[in-house]
């Protein structure tokens, strides 16, 4: 997986950040006390807490083609998901907004069909 978003750039309509170094990727979106709905952040991982959030995320996970291969709605604070098919990263964005994004990534590349990773990949709070 590479240290950049798979491809340029993001559909017009929204505002995406690359978490591309360590600390950007540490902190995330914690301190944060929203997201606006069309904005996101990208982290080249394959997993994601949301341990200390103070608000629901949705997160689309993609591979290196920017394809979407799942998304995760309203996960709340003190939660992890993973996803071993999404060598292409995942992006963050507010609770409600990931199938638009989902939508948007699908309709540049012709549309797509999300496949499973593994069991779901999630576990409750720590």
């Amino acid at each position: 997986m590479t240290s950049r978003s798979p491809l340029e750039p993001w559909p017009a309509a929204w505002r995406i950040d690359d978490a591309d170094d360590r600390w950007s990727r540490t902190r995330g979106l914690l301190g944060t006390r929203s997201i606006d709905r069309r904005h996101g952040l990208w982290l080249p991982v394959r997993s994601v807490h949301t341990v200390g959030m103070r608000y629901p995320l949705d997160l689309v996970w993609l591979d290196r083609r920017r394809a979407v291969v799942r998304v995760d709605e309203h996960v709340r604070p003190g939660r992890v998901r993973w996803c071993r098919a999404a060598d292409g990263g995942v992006v963050e964005v507010a609770a409600g907004s990931g199938r638009s994004l989902a939508r948007d990534l699908g309709a540049r590349h012709g549309g797509h069909a999300l496949r499973p990773c593994d069991s779901h990949g999630m576990m409750g709070a720590w």
